[in-house]
């Protein structure tokens, strides 16, 4: 085992998972996921009354992976987005180049002398 990693243990519903973790970080992320998956766990068996825990973790799973892909749609809107804003930018930019080609840098200059 390497010295940075971390031996740890799961409990996930009724079942322990034992993992290595590469440093603290990841297993502070390993913890807050077993406490999602509990708490999806304990959420699933109050509302459908459901006591097999594989039943739970199919659920749990397309919750999930659902959520999952909502956010990565989310995040091509995103992207597409700026890359629509990046491309406007540039275009002004061109199109103030152009202008300051064309007008000689005259406008430039007379804003420097007024101040």
């Amino acid at each position: 085992m390497n010295p940075n990693e971390f031996l740890m243990e799961l409990n996930l519903g009724k079942k322990v998972l034992s993992l290595k973790a590469r440093d603290e970080n990841h297993t502070l992320l390993f913890r807050q996921a077993e406490a999602r998956i509990n708490q999806k766990m304990d959420y699933y068996k109050k509302k459908y009354n459901i006591n097999d825990e594989s039943t739970f973790y199919l659920m749990i799973c397309l919750d999930f992976v659902t959520d999952l892909i909502q956010c990565e749609n989310e995040l091509k809107l995103y992207q597409s987005h700026l890359e629509s804003l990046s491309f406007e930018l540039e275009q002004a930019l061109i199109l103030n180049l152009h202008h300051q080609n064309l007008t000689g840098g005259n406008e430039v200059d007379i804003q420097e002398n007024t101040e």
